[in-house]
């Protein structure tokens, strides 16, 4: 269940780390295209310029791989990047998105990795997810990062713990505590909990991508502060060792970086996909169930 904004910490501190590095290794080059929307997908969005780096999206998949299970996405978000605009569009895809899979119908969008891992492993996992997010975007899908919760606690503890403001209580149902409103800080344990929780909110999902979103950018202002980036090297080995997959290579990653460095933090837009609440049969569980019926228009 691992929180895809967290994800948005490994740009930071690439980007940090190659600031000093020449201008000239930037370079442009041809985006690759790992799905396109199927047919039965509908009408496809308007393709990237091919000819440029500048223009692409990113699939962030969070999973919880438990030793000896098969993994589902928690957490999924898409990045359309757009430097030539100055802008990042994020977009949250909740894991009860109800999706049409291929020899299932319509089921909830997290049985996607799910159904991939059990037939060919966690790269089929991978393959399958990216496409169901395709297919229910309308877009290509060019590059992706994949992480799981694992590390993420130590992660927070070496920075020292992070400091967060919450404007109502919240209850940490599995950890048998409340977080008063208010600033305070918090270590990793409690940090985990936080983005963890979601039974206990008002409006429960929506409500955990909301703090994911804080505890991120808590994260990120924690990861620059002095006494941290002098342990640059120490902290970006650590996250490295987060990512699980992905299909950025090191120059492109250090190309990013240097595009991201003159993009303004008020360029960077998030949202949840539209839609509505609904129910329906699921096929795989063989039961109704809840689902959040998207309704996105690219």
């Amino acid at each position: 269940m691992k929180p895809l904004h967290y994800i948005g910490i490994i740009f930071v501190f690439l980007l940090i780390v190659v600031l000093r590095l020449s201008p000239q290794q930037h370079f442009s080059k041809s985006v690759p295209i790992l799905a396109s929307p199927s047919e039965e997908a509908g009408e496809a969005a308007p393709e990237l310029d091919k000819g440029r780096w500048d223009s692409f999206n990113v699939l962030l998949l969070g999973i919880d791989a438990r030793k000896d299970e098969v993994s589902r996405t928690d957490a999924l978000i898409l990045a359309s990047v757009n430097f030539r605009e100055g802008k990042v569009k994020l977009m949250s895809i909740p894991r009860d998105t109800r999706v049409s899979l291929e020899g299932v119908g319509h089921t909830k969008i997290n049985h996607a990795h799910f159904l991939g891992e059990l037939k060919g492993g966690s790269k089929a996992g991978t393959r399958e997810a990216i496409q169901a997010v395709s297919n229910l975007c309308r877009c290509d899908i060019n590059y992706y990062l994949k992480i799981d919760f694992e590390g993420f606690e130590e992660f927070v503890d070496t920075l020292g713990g992070i400091d967060v403001e919450l404007p109502e209580p919240v209850k940490l149902t599995y950890a048998g505590k409340t977080l008063p409103a208010g600033k305070q800080k918090l270590d990793g344990s409690t940090a985990l909990e936080l983005v963890r929780e979601r039974e206990s909110l008002k409006d429960g999902d929506f409500g955990r991508q909301r703090n994911q979103a804080m505890v991120l950018k808590s994260i990120a202002a924690k990861a620059v502060e002095p006494q941290n980036l002098k342990r640059l090297p120490e902290l970006v080995k650590k996250l490295r060792e987060e990512v699980i997959d992905m299909n950025f290579s090191e120059s492109d990653l250090i190309s990013l970086a240097w595009l991201v460095k003159d993009l303004s933090p008020k360029n960077v837009s998030y949202r949840q996909i539209p839609g509505k609440d609904g129910y329906g049969l699921d096929p795989l569980l063989k039961r109704e169930v809840y689902y959040w019926i998207a309704d996105y228009k690219p």
